[in-house]
């Protein structure tokens, strides 16, 4: 993932992140603002319509992701970004952080079978 830095039309820095994990909190207020299965099984004119909507109404967690991802960003940064970049990274954070809680829970079942036998 990665988010630019703009002065004006121009980008004057990066961030980029390979990994993250976020906090339960922070996927807990996302699993109630957005509607899971849509973002999963959407379109991406509906994925990016859902977190537009998600921008607007909830842009103190949107920050906090932000900063979870990048940790170095800051706030006076995230404004001098798009709306557009911003939304992607939320929608791949998100992503990751799913798939990864899938692969916990594989892994648990996975575990717990072979203490059956």
């Amino acid at each position: 993932m990665k988010l630019n830095i703009y002065d004006k039309k121009e980008i004057i820095k990066t961030y980029e992140a390979d990994e993250i994990d976020l906090p339960f909190g922070i996927l807990e207020d996302l699993s109630e603002a957005f509607n899971i299965e849509k973002l999963t099984t959407g379109s991406n004119q509906e994925i990016m319509e859902a977190v537009m909507t998600f921008l607007r109404t909830s842009t103190r967690t949107a920050y906090e992701i932000l900063h979870d991802v990048f940790p170095e960003i800051t706030d006076a940064e995230i404004r001098k970004t798009r709306t557009s970049e911003i939304a992607q990274v939320l929608v791949d954070a998100l992503g990751y952080s799913m798939a990864s809680l899938m692969t916990g829970i594989k892994k648990s079942k996975n575990l717990q079978r072979e203490g059956l036998r």
